[in-house]
């Protein structure tokens, strides 16, 4: 079993029941564990009426919604960066991180810039979309 396979089935072991499924409930708190964050109304519509998730219909909800994030991750941080330089301030994306959508709170962001390796105050975002594309 490769990293990422081993990954993904610990992820969900912390997540199922006795049984080996989902709720729905644990299903979104597995997806973001491994960095997909869809909104709660993306979730109200995956499977509709299913109420739990084994392992192999998790895996394919998980892919489905980690591809359809990736490019968006780019493009959200694009949108901050008005002078076009490849960078976007931490202070900014602090702000931004507890103010709209989803909020994280400060740990959570901490966690985040420690991954982002800023510079001088910046991260370098293009660098960051492409390690949170290859680890999450």
């Amino acid at each position: 079993m490769n990293s990422k396979e081993n990954r993904y089935k610990t992820a969900f072991g912390v997540f199922c029941s006795d049984d080996k499924v989902l709720t729905r409930t644990n299903l979104a708190n597995f997806l973001r564990s491994l960095g997909v964050s869809p909104t709660k109304a993306k979730l109200e519509i995956i499977d509709k009426g299913v109420t739990q998730f084994n392992y192999e219909s998790a895996m394919k909800i998980y892919t489905k919604l980690s591809r359809e994030s990736e490019p968006d991750i780019l493009k959200a941080f694009e949108v901050f960066d008005t002078d076009c330089t490849g960078y976007i301030n931490v202070s900014e994306l602090r702000h931004i991180l507890t103010t709209y959508g989803e909020t994280f709170d400060n740990s959570e962001i901490d966690a985040m810039l420690r991954q982002a390796e800023p510079v001088d105050g910046k991260i370098n975002y293009v660098k960051y979309s492409k390690f949170l594309k290859k680890y999450y």
